[in-house]
């Protein structure tokens, strides 16, 4: 019987993902990762208002369809390939974006190295 993707697995994806927002906003990244899942989880939330009781009936197999999933490879193609896998408009944080907080971030080390 093959085995779904393991708790080991997500809990090296939130690290991975936390890499991306530590390098992309330095020492504000995990705040920018917060508000982040805080929008997809909202966006989700609305999308089941906006439902009503059809949610459920939209979503019911999701959970046995990821459940059937070998690995955390099946897993990121599986949630690749979900149009709903994302919040449908995402805000910006603070107005940075990842290449000029990642600048500022170095820029910041640099100097802090020197002296």
């Amino acid at each position: 019987m093959p085995s779904s993707p393991s708790t080991p697995d997500l809990v090296n994806e939130e690290k991975v993902a936390g890499g991306y927002f530590s390098r992309s906003y330095g020492r504000t990244g995990k705040s920018r990762q917060d508000d982040y899942m805080t929008q997809l989880a909202n966006s989700k939330s609305q999308t089941g208002l906006q439902q009503g009781n059809r949610f459920c009936d939209h979503n019911m197999g999701v959970f046995d369809e990821v459940m059937s999933l070998r690995n955390a490879t099946e897993l990121q193609e599986y949630a690749a390939g979900r149009s709903n896998a994302a919040p449908s408009t995402l805000t910006e944080c603070g107005g940075a974006t990842p290449e000029r907080a990642t600048r500022a971030a170095s820029s910041h080390t640099t100097r802090r190295g020197r002296g």
